[in-house]
């Protein structure tokens, strides 16, 4: 469970997914975290806490750079 392990969070974001339009059953979000010891995510995408900066360093600001499409 996510929360079991909050340092996977302390440098998050969420990923544009599924909003508009939202379509039932195909999800609500995925998250970009900092990988965890077990290695193991919920369908999220997980990086070290460098490649993170580095992204969000790239993406600069509030503008969303990272969305998924169906």
């Amino acid at each position: 469970m996510a929360t079991s392990n909050p340092t996977a969070f302390a440098l998050g974001q969420v990923i544009s997914y599924n909003q508009n339009p939202y379509i039932s059953g195909k999800g609500s979000g995925i998250l970009l975290h900092a990988h965890t010891l077990s290695g193991h995510t919920l369908g999220c995408v997980a990086q070290s806490p460098t490649n993170l900066r580095k992204i969000y360093t790239w993406e600069g600001g509030q503008t969303t750079q990272i969305q998924i499409k169906q």
